[in-house]
């Protein structure tokens, strides 16, 4: 289960930034992406994308994005502009790579 607020803050990591997936394995699109929007290191919803989760200040992320019936949940580290870590999703049977990229 994945936390639902940060527990230390990183307003550091506010702004505009953009999440990639790419799927290892499964059927999913090889390849696909959000918009995110961090605010006092909580992930908030941007341009219609149902997105929650956080990065901690020592830059631990953990994220969920629904789309439809699926759950994409992403955890991994954050350093300076980028991030990066797993993905899965029990909904859809996939599961990957992601990257954070500071917009």
């Amino acid at each position: 289960m994945l936390f639902a607020a940060a527990p230390l803050a990183a307003a550091g990591y506010d702004g505009r930034w953009r999440v990639e997936f790419d799927t290892q394995v499964g059927a999913c699109e090889r390849s696909f992406g959000w918009p995110l929007e961090i605010v006092n290191g909580s992930v908030v919803p941007k341009d219609g994308v149902d997105a929650s989760g956080f990065i901690a200040r020592e830059g631990l992320a953990s994220l969920t994005i629904r789309r439809g019936q699926d759950i994409f949940r992403a955890q991994g580290r954050v350093k300076g502009q980028t991030g990066s870590g797993a993905w899965s999703s029990s909904t859809a049977l996939c599961g990957g790579r992601w990257k954070l990229i500071r917009r």
